[in-house]
């Protein structure tokens, strides 16, 4: 085998390769929400001009698409009107699609809320709510949220994929020995 075709070679097999590494996300369609998230949410109380907004801590238990967990939030800003801090009990789930869709229930100190967005484990994510019952039934607000800890996703190699690379690698070591074997 001539050098030049070798190389050749060599090169379709690492194309090959490039072609079959796919990113983890795609082996895997639902995102994994499971963990602790940054929560920010900003509501407009009946009669008041100004928001409440509320940071604090979800922490989120996943199952296939089922969400559950828990979520503690402290007042930052707003009016008397406003609690102090909330803390809920969160459910909903992952609706599929060309976008990550997160909905679900929150019930708590503000109320009965049901609450909708855009979501995925890095960036983040956030949507709207309304206030279904309780003391504060009928108002509106928005949500922010970011994992705390995000991972990267590293693209991984298919079955095919590590194939080529073991077939590639085995082949441009016989190639550096060959030319070694030769030059000495």
């Amino acid at each position: 085998m001539r050098f030049g075709s070798a190389v050749s070679i060599a090169v379709l097999i690492a194309v090959g390769v490039l072609f079959t590494a796919t990113p983890a996300s795609a082996q895997t369609p639902i995102p994994d929400l499971s963990g602790q998230w940054l929560l920010s949410a900003d509501v407009l109380l009946e009669g008041e001009t100004v928001p409440c907004h509320f940071e604090g801590l979800a922490n989120i238990m996943q199952d296939g698409t089922m969400l559950s967990g828990n979520v503690t939030l402290g007042l930052i800003t707003g009016p008397a009107a406003c609690p102090p801090e909330m803390s809920a009990m969160l459910s909903g789930g992952i609706e599929l699609g060309t976008q990550v869709l997160l909905f679900g229930q929150l019930g708590g100190d503000l109320g009965t809320l049901d609450f909708s967005g855009q979501i995925s484990p890095n960036p983040g994510g956030g949507g709207d709510f309304i206030v279904r019952q309780g003391m504060f039934a009928g108002a509106m607000g928005v949500w922010a949220a970011q994992m705390v800890e995000s991972v990267l996703q590293i693209p991984t190699l298919t079955a095919v994929g590590l194939t080529l690379l073991t077939l590639l690698l085995l082949g441009v070591g016989t190639l550096l020995l060959r030319h070694s074997a030769s030059a000495g």
